[in-house]
């Protein structure tokens, strides 16, 4: 099976003109990545700079925001299941964000802990569900504690 490759670009808003349509600045590429379905914005690596979150069925790829644009070459973390949807949090209170994800072919939700540095550990197997398609973190209960949503 050929690999599929994502260029990725970014466009940067130049400003928001008086009638409120936002101008775009011509794109800036990035570094190839392997195709992705979900990709997220914040700090991975704990540097309070957002790196950006390319995912997979197969990988996580963290491109680190060193200084701006453009980002780095990604950093690497392979999977031993297959995921679909993801999302991000710090699930383990640790400081570092994790990611959720929902494995639809292996009736799982799998949590991949950050360890700070733009790499995840082995995924953890936190639930069995039936044909998970799609999750979502938020404090969905008003407790303070960060809750997990799958459908």
């Amino acid at each position: 099976m050929k690999s599929r490759v994502l260029h990725l670009l970014v466009l940067l808003s130049l400003t928001t003109s008086l009638a409120g349509a936002g101008l775009l600045r011509r794109p800036r590429p990035l570094p190839a990545v392997a195709a992705g379905t979900q990709m997220h914005y914040a700090d991975f690596a704990g540097d309070s700079a957002k790196d950006l979150l390319i995912a997979n069925s197969d990988s996580l790829q963290v491109l680190r925001n060193e200084a701006g644009l453009p980002f780095t070459t990604p950093i690497v973390t392979t999977l031993t299941i297959a995921i679909g949807d993801t999302a991000i949090g710090d699930i383990n209170e640790d400081g570092d964000l994790d990611v959720v994800a929902a494995a639809p072919g292996t009736d799982q939700i799998v949590v991949y802990f950050g360890n700070g540095d733009g790499t995840f550990g082995q995924g953890t197997i936190v639930a069995t569900i039936d044909a998970p398609r799609s999750v979502a973190t938020g404090d969905f209960n008003g407790d303070g504690d960060l809750d997990v949503a799958v459908a």
